[in-house]
């Protein structure tokens, strides 16, 4: 990534954040607008992406992502993505809004806040 131009500011976000709070209107929505579940299913996959990747910037991270802070949250997701792909038939019309409810702990366990600042002082 090259620096901003002169006179420009850099604006970062959190991806994972982003993706998650979309991913839950999404699934909201996809009670009242069942076409919504692709578009849900979709922000989940992109939110486990950028989670990875967040995890693992110089390459492949192994077993360091199971720390006793994430095993909860991945398997909560991971209940919610079996939900999501092959859900019961009283689950079917619910399933957007199961798979992005079970994305918040993951991001409850990486919020910004929690993470330690790249160059290890403190957060404000």
């Amino acid at each position: 990534m090259s620096p901003a131009p002169e006179g420009w500011r850099s604006i970062g976000f959190d991806a994972l954040g982003l993706a998650v709070g979309t991913a839950l209107v999404a699934g909201a929505l996809s009670l009242v607008a069942p076409f919504l579940i692709a578009l849900t299913g979709t922000l989940a996959a992109l939110s486990v992406a950028s989670w990875t990747m967040v995890q693992s910037p110089g390459g492949f991270a192994g077993w360091r992502y199971l720390t006793r802070d994430r095993i909860a949250p991945l398997t909560i997701l991971c209940a919610g993505s079996m939900v999501f792909l092959l859900p019961p038939r009283e689950l079917v019309s619910v399933r957007g809004l199961l798979l992005a409810l079970s994305l918040v702990p993951l991001w409850w366990a990486e919020r910004p806040a929690r993470r330690p600042a790249p160059n290890g002082g403190e957060r404000k």
